[in-house]
């Protein structure tokens, strides 16, 4: 499990070769067991990729092994929930509302016919 996490750590940051020393291996091993997978590394990765050409304070540097674990998992748990705030919409998505009726034939005659009387109220009005 832990080779398969860093495999997707190096593919997801362009790192082609990263060795798995005893101090990464560690870092992978409590980020497995804090319960974060590899969707979450996605989530955070894509999101600061995202950020680096925003000029919100991250760079290429902080795809880096090192800098990414700055404080161990903790850096990436918060990374992790702001990737999540981000990633929720500002307000509910307007529904579609349903499709305008479609006038039935029988309307064209009652439209009609409240013409015809709408244009005999109006005579009887004027003097």
């Amino acid at each position: 499990m832990i080779e398969t996490i860093h495999k997707k750590f190096c593919e997801l940051t362009g790192v082609e070769k990263l060795t798995l020393s005893a101090l990464r291996m560690q870092i992978w091993s409590d980020f497995i067991s804090r319960g974060f997978t590899e969707a979450d590394l996605e989530l955070v990765v894509m999101w600061i990729k995202r950020q680096i050409p925003r000029g919100s304070g991250f760079s290429n540097l902080s795809l880096q092994f090192s800098t990414f674990f700055k404080n161990g998992v903790d850096t990436f748990e918060e990374r992790l929930a702001l990737a999540k705030l981000k990633r929720r919409p500002i307000c509910e998505p307007v529904k579609p509302s349903a499709p305008a009726p479609q006038p039935s034939p029988g309307d064209d005659a009652l439209r009609e016919r409240g013409r015809v009387l709408l244009g005999k109220f109006k005579k009887e009005l004027r003097p």
